[in-house]
């Protein structure tokens, strides 16, 4: 039949049908990926809690063990230039490492801030893209799918009963 219709129908058939199943599995991938980016962004969402949380404790750790230090250096008795030359020192290292733990707490937070507002946002509207893509690709796939069937059918019905026009 294939050289009355110029083409192999039972191809045809099998054409028709691949659309439908390469249509599928781009919708089972596409929707196995926004499943992945959804569990990555709810994983770094709460590893970033964690790290936010693990910073406050360990900065305010680090603020506990100068209080303490300041205090023991402060209850040692001890006058004159080279204490006041030691308080001055002991002073500015207070100070930087309190600066240090500012600035590793805002760091934290902005990081934080960055992935709510920034990273999240943008790996949902491509998970969002993606889907939509896909569904114009399984519609594109099925309208194909019915076209090739149409065009087979037509041909076997003009093999078979004679060409209408």
């Amino acid at each position: 039949m294939t050289a009355m219709t110029g083409a192999n129908l039972e191809q045809l058939n099998d054409l028709s049908a691949d659309y439908v199943t390469t249509s599928t599995a781009m919708l089972t991938k596409a929707e196995q990926l926004n499943t992945r980016i959804t569990a990555a962004i709810a994983a770094f969402n709460s590893t970033m809690t964690s790290l936010s949380n693990e910073t406050q404790t360990l900065t305010g750790q680090i603020e506990t063990e100068m209080s303490s230090l300041s205090s023991t250096a402060g209850s040692v008795e001890w006058t004159g230039n080279n204490r006041n030359a030691f308080d001055a020192d002991l002073g500015q290292f207070s100070t930087a490492v309190s600066k240090g733990t500012t600035m590793i707490r805002d760091s934290t937070t902005k990081l934080s801030s960055k992935v709510s507002t920034e990273f999240g946002p943008s790996l949902s509207e491509f998970s969002k893209g993606l889907g939509e893509r896909m569904a114009k690709n399984n519609e594109a796939a099925n309208e194909t799918s019915k076209s090739v069937a149409t065009q087979r059918e037509l041909l076997d019905a003009a093999a078979n009963s004679g060409w209408s026009s």
